[in-house]
């Protein structure tokens, strides 16, 4: 063997080695099993939809002023944004846990060395307080100011460092953070009293132009309720994280109006985007404190922003057609149904097009063999991978055979079950999602005792991400009752759950109009009546979740 040889065999060998050592390294330093294990940290943390959900890393400096400085940390207009820093690094830390691509990996970690910059973050008490300082005014803060969102945010972000590379510098600038962020706004730290004299945690400390911003406190809430989660011992950040939970909990109804919501206590308006900002907010609360009302807030706040799209044109955002709820319709015997299907995507061939439950030209198929087969032809199918047939309550087989046909005639053959839908049976199906579906063929087998079956609405769809509302809602008309209580009936929910129904009361409609809906006005299912005392003006706002494209609810009357 030439010499020549010998060196290109034991230079690939060194490169395959240098290879192997540098992914371990990533690994051990970054996202794979540790030989250091901590307890609290038995599965991954949380993943807050309002951060990741919300917003598009790979639009995040698209059209936008951001940029890198020489160490890899994000600038906003060449000036370090404490809030974006965390944000990017948050983004860059979801995504690289999803798809392993090492660029996101190296974006989240050349953030941290934000954090461990002390020229960069402004440290006191000898070194036992960390604030992450804003370098610029802002309305009538003047620099350096801080943010309890950021102080707050900044957490979630450290812990996530931690759990990936237990470097133990991190739970120590996490405290640093923590015990910044828990003194009082007079003390230059975050936290502040409400008009009610509740304790809060402020965006904005000391202004007087935006106090008690709400989307602010609630990340900054997030925060600090991971340190106390971890750092049990901490007394007085827990009885601070308590007491601000609290007055999340008793001032939340004051930043509604009766018809939308708002900033901060000084009623700021805000875009339908940062209502869509708050709702996956509510969400992430309750996925955290498993509290009710953060649903209920978050069903209310849907009702208030149906077809009340975000208008922002910064790319970052995602789901900008995002239907947050999704208005039921009234059908038979004080029942409410939604059909939640935005195309219909079959074909010109079928009498079903742009039909509803309760008007419809059906099909009916007579049989005279052993099958009947019928064929639509599909002209919208772009990524449709999911789609049901209802049909009457004649039709008994469990299943029906159906066959997807694309352009290059490749064949899909699935089976759609069935399952009982308001007297009629509702078949799902779903399939290997394709962008070139030519043709839908469906065979119903002979129905024993019976020679007819009819198709009351067919659809197809994409089942992605939120193609289905968080809430479908009903709205009653003004009702006046002369009667000391109400009696609520209620039927049965198909393809849906969380059932709430909410009520406000006036002593007459010009007061009705001007009233909130709020999470504490609403009957309880299990007693199923309110006291009507002084008040004779009521509507009701009948709000669930549809887990199904198709849902219904049935039987709901008062007395």
């Amino acid at each position: 063997m030439t010499t020549t040889k010998i060196s290109l065999k034991l230079g690939k060998l060194i490169l395959t080695v240098t290879l192997f050592i540098i992914t371990n390294l990533i690994d051990v330093h970054g996202f794979a099993q540790k030989k250091q294990k901590d307890p609290y940290f038995s599965t991954p943390p949380i993943r807050y939809s309002c951060d990741y959900e919300r917003l598009d890393i790979t639009q995040w400096f698209n059209g936008t002023t951001r940029t890198l400085d020489e160490e890899g940390i994000i600038l906003n207009n060449l000036q370090y944004h404490p809030l974006g820093i965390t944000h990017f690094g948050m983004m860059c830390y979801n995504h690289f846990v999803e798809t392993k691509d090492s660029t996101y990996y190296h974006h989240f970690m050349n953030q941290i060395k934000y954090f461990k910059d002390t020229s960069l973050v402004d440290l006191s008490h000898n070194g036992e307080r960390m604030g992450l300082p804003y370098q610029f005014p802002f309305h009538d803060l003047k620099a350096p100011w801080y943010s309890g969102m950021t102080q707050g945010w900044a957490m979630v972000f450290m812990f996530r460092y931690y759990y990936h590379s237990h470097d133990p510098e991190a739970l120590e600038i996490i405290k640093k953070i923590a015990q910044f962020m828990i003194q009082p706004v007079s003390e230059n730290g975050t936290i502040s009293k409400t008009p009610e004299g509740y304790t809060w945690i402020e965006e904005y400390p000391n202004t007087k132009v935006k106090p008690q911003v709400l989307n602010g406190y609630i990340n900054g809430l997030l925060g600090l309720k991971e340190y106390v989660d971890y750092f049990k011992s901490d007394t007085l950040a827990k009885r601070i994280h308590d007491e601000t939970f609290q007055a999340l909990k008793n001032t939340l109804t004051q930043y509604d109006t009766p018809t939308w919501t708002s900033y901060d206590r000084k009623m700021g308006k805000i875009s339908n985007g940062y209502l869509h900002y708050q709702i996956f907010e509510m969400q992430d609360l309750y996925n955290v404190y498993k509290d009710e009302q953060f649903l209920d807030q978050m069903k209310i706040w849907c009702y208030m922003g149906y077809k009340k799209y975000p208008t922002e044109k910064n790319p970052q955002f995602r789901y900008l057609d995002l239907d947050l709820s999704e208005k039921l319709h009234q059908g038979k015997n004080n029942s409410l149904y939604a059909r939640i299907i935005k195309e219909n995507f079959l074909g010109s061939n079928n009498p079903l097009s742009n039909s509803t439950i309760d008007a419809v030209t059906p099909i009916s198929l007579t049989f005279d063999g052993k099958e009947k087969i019928i064929s639509f032809d599909v002209l919208i199918n772009e990524g449709v991978n999911t789609g049901y047939f209802l049909l009457d309550s004649s039709y008994t087989r469990k299943f029906i055979e159906i066959e997807l046909i694309d352009s290059l005639n490749h064949t899909q053959k699935i089976k759609a079950y069935r399952s009982d839908y308001v007297g009629q049976n509702l078949f799902k199906f779903s399939f290997n999602k394709t962008n070139n579906l030519k043709k839908l063929i469906v065979k119903f087998k002979q129905v024993s005792g019976s020679e007819q079956v009819t198709i009351v609405d067919a659809a197809l769809f994409l089942n992605a991400n939120y193609s289905i509302p968080f809430y479908a809602f009903y709205a009653s008309p003004t009702l006046q009752f002369n009667k000391e209580t109400l009696l609520l009936k209620t039927g049965k929910l198909t393809n849906g759950e969380q059932l709430t129904v909410f009520y406000r009361q006036a002593g007459s409609k010009v007061q009705l109009a001007k009233t909130k809906w709020t999470t504490f006005n609403k009957f309880d299912l299990t007693k199923e009546t309110i006291d009507v005392q002084k008040w004779n003006y009521y509507e009701l706002l009948i709000v669930y979740k549809p887990t199904f494209n198709l849902s219904h609810f049935e039987g709901f009357k008062l007395e």
